[in-house]
């Protein structure tokens, strides 16, 4: 089966297209759940090679954005309010302050 066809699986994923990490988190609402059908960087001999240096990558990026920015909700808006988009949703507006 082919890597795309897996992550945007309506059966798998209910709603693929709709963004909600919650989805990956256990009953607790704390603790990461690894899904088998979540395979970005593939499997196998075929798998990315650089999935290591993204993962770790993509962490510190976070990492360094957590510790240097504030990011705030404008005083309009509340965490359920939505940005309507074209064709998807767009992304809330928020407000950025360094640290």
């Amino acid at each position: 089966s082919n890597i795309y066809g897996c992550l945007k699986s309506q059966e798998i994923w209910g709603d693929p297209e709709v963004f909600r990490p919650e989805r990956f988190l256990g009953p607790d609402g704390k603790s990461v759940v690894r899904h088998k059908a979540m395979l970005p960087f593939s499997t196998g001999r075929r798998s990315c090679i650089g999935k290591s240096l993204a993962q770790d990558e993509i962490f510190l990026m976070l990492a360094n954005l957590i510790q240097q920015f504030c990011v705030t909700l404008p005083e309009d808006m509340t965490a359920n309010d939505r940005v309507k988009g074209k064709s998807i949703q767009q992304l809330q507006r928020v407000i950025v302050n360094l640290r």
